[in-house]
C-alpha cells in the first residue's frame, strides 16, 4: 500500500492528565513536532458554541506572537474527530489548582 493512500493522525496517546470545568487536558504526541504536547479539548457542552470557538480562534491568533516566561506558549487550534481544541506545550510540575 503507498504512503499516499494512507491518512495518519497527526496527534497521538491521548492520555488524560486533567480536567476542568469547561475543558479537559490531553497529554499526546505530536507527530509533525516530534514531540509531546497538550491539548486543552473543549467538553462537549462548548464544541457547538460557535461564538466561542471563534472567539478562542482570535485569542490563538493573539497569543502564539506573545513570548514570556510565565506564558505557555501555544503551537495550534485542535479541531477534529475529538472536538475543538488548543495545542500548547507540555508543561511539568504542580497543577494551579
Amino acid at each position: 500500500m503507498s504512503q499516499q493512500g494512507r491518512q495518519t493522525e497527526r496527534y497521538i496517546g491521548w492520555d488524560l492528565i486533567g480536567t476542568g470545568g469547561t475543558a479537559n487536558v490531553f497529554r499526546v504526541e505530536d507527530t509533525e513536532l516530534r514531540l509531546p504536547v497538550a491539548i486543552k479539548l473543549l467538553n462537549e457542552t462548548y464544541r457547538h458554541d460557535e461564538k466561542l470557538l471563534q472567539g478562542l480562534r482570535h485569542e490563538v491568533l493573539i497569543s502564539r506572537r506573545l513570548r514570556h516566561e510565565y506564558i505557555c506558549p501555544i503551537h495550534d487550534i485542535y479541531e477534529g474527530g475529538r472536538g475543538f481544541g488548543i495545542v500548547m506545550d507540555l508543561l511539568s510540575g504542580t497543577t494551579l489548582r
